[in-house]
């Protein structure tokens, strides 16, 4: 088992808001007040810290508990429910995001496979997935409110063939029309490739298993606002680098059929630096930052429109506190926030909207132990 953020989980060859009378729509970004949720590990909780739109900074929040080993975090696109992956007690917790940006857990949580590590929600917010690195299988629900319900024939398997051994799922990701996800198995080193139905089921893509770099963890799509081509992209945290995409949900020179099948964007992988985990890219999709665990730094790309080819930034990185794990950009495009498990604190970056850099603002701010995932709003 390679899933990195669950602390007593650490392989020794990978090392792995709330008030303001002027809140503004998140996507606005440059003022008003926004939302920080920040999953720790050390004392299981799920704490809110407002953002301050104008400049980047954040502010003491409050938190609320979660279940064991927080691993993920994912904010509905409505951005009224968060829901939290647990791998310490196969469980995910739901909460209402009430009107000052502060939290209410719902009673209760629901139950996953083994070891749940990463979360993804369909941009419609009717569905909700979890990769359990530890049972080779995805669980699907759907989701009304902060209600989830098993969708039938969950949990879905990956380790049944063309896997004849432990697959190890871990990232996961959909693309932007909602009818394919993506999954990257840490184990045998692939991203799989499934529909999704109208009911929320999965099938496995006839072919659709691809070859990624060693230890594939973090995903994202970037959807392209020029072309409106999606690309997917895999940190390999352990041959450092991102594999790339074409994502088939449309006719284009690179795809014949709209049937979710991927395509390997010319000249991936993509060299990032030490222990890649976590990717994040800008709503735009001009830019994609990426998470360094092991060699305390985001890396920072520009993103072809054309073809999805990633190419470093000038400076191309950034420093970050230590091990950071997870990486999140604002869906206003003017911030970018890193997790810092290993230094216990959350670093924030002011994007350059020309040229995609990021620029450090004021000191990394401490968080409870073992900073393990971020949502913003």
């Amino acid at each position: 088992m390679r899933l990195r953020w669950v602390a007593g989980l650490l392989v020794a060859a990978l090392p792995l808001v709330l008030s303001g009378c002027s809140k503004t729509n998140s996507s606005s970004g440059g003022s008003g007040t926004g939302e920080l949720f920040v999953t720790t590990q050390g004392d299981s909780m799920v704490t809110v810290r407002p953002i301050n739109l104008a400049n980047g900074t954040l502010s003491t929040g409050s938190g609320v508990a979660t279940g064991s080993m927080p691993t993920a975090i994912a904010l509905a696109p409505s951005g009224n429910e968060l829901f939290v992956t647990n791998a310490g007690d196969n469980s995910i917790s739901a909460y209402t995001v009430n009107a000052d940006g502060s939290l209410s857990a719902s009673s209760g949580s629901t139950s996953t496979g083994t070891t749940p590590a990463m979360l993804a929600i369909n941009p419609a917010g009717t569905f909700l997935f979890a990769a359990n690195n530890g049972s080779d299988d995805i669980s699907a629900y759907s989701v009304s409110g902060t209600t989830l319900t098993a969708v039938a024939g969950s949990p879905f398997p990956v380790a049944s063939p063309p896997f004849p051994t432990h697959a190890g799922p871990f990232g996961i990701a959909i693309d932007s029309t909602g009818g394919f996800l993506y999954v990257s198995n840490q184990s045998n080193n692939t991203v799989t490739a499934y529909t999704i139905s109208s009911s929320g089921a999965l099938a496995a893509i006839p072919g659709g298993v691809y070859s990624a770099g060693t230890a594939p963890s973090g995903m994202t799509v970037s959807h392209q606002t020029t072309g409106g081509l999606d690309f997917l992209y895999t940190t390999n945290q352990g041959s450092n680098n991102v594999s790339a995409f074409v994502v088939c949900n449309a006719i284009s020179t690179f795809c014949s059929a709209a049937d979710g099948t991927l395509v390997v964007v010319s000249g991936s992988p993509f060299s990032a630096g030490l222990g890649p985990i976590s990717v994040a890219a800008h709503p735009n999709g001009q830019y994609l930052y990426v998470a360094d665990e092991m060699s305390n730094q985001i890396s920072e790309f520009k993103i072809s429109s054309g073809t999805g080819a990633l190419s470093a930034t000038s400076p191309a990185t950034i420093s970050t506190g230590t091990n950071p794990v997870w990486i999140a950009v604002h869906p206003g495009g003017l911030y970018a926030y890193a997790a810092n498990l290993g230094s216990a604190s959350i670093s924030a970056f002011v994007i350059n909207t020309t040229t995609g850099t990021l620029g450090l603002v004021g000191s990394p701010v401490q968080t409870g132990g073992q900073p393990s995932a971020i949502a913003l709003k």
